[in-house]
């Protein structure tokens, strides 16, 4: 019922420049999808995991587990080079 992105901080979700976006990857992923349903969002200059909904229902459902705050998220940072403290 869903597709779900590792989505790199530098890509869209849709749009018609020529750059990737996750729109265009969801489609050649799976080119019988009829309509990219995005169950939450993330930033252009955010990276992380991107969840579609492959039907309304579904996207629904997801989407309320983001709204309600029951999706369990993780977060990772990543730094190079030394802190003083």
């Amino acid at each position: 019922d869903y597709i779900v992105f590792d989505k790199p901080y530098d890509c869209r979700l849709d749009g018609e420049s020529e750059e990737a976006t996750v729109e265009r990857a969801a489609r050649h992923a799976d080119p019988k999808l009829d309509k990219i349903r995005f169950c939450h969002q993330l930033d252009y200059a955010t990276s992380g995991v991107l969840v579609l909904g492959r039907s309304k229902q579904a996207c629904k459902v997801a989407s309320q587990c983001f709204q309600l705050r029951t999706a369990v998220k993780y977060y990772l940072a990543i730094g190079h080079g030394h802190c003083d403290r």
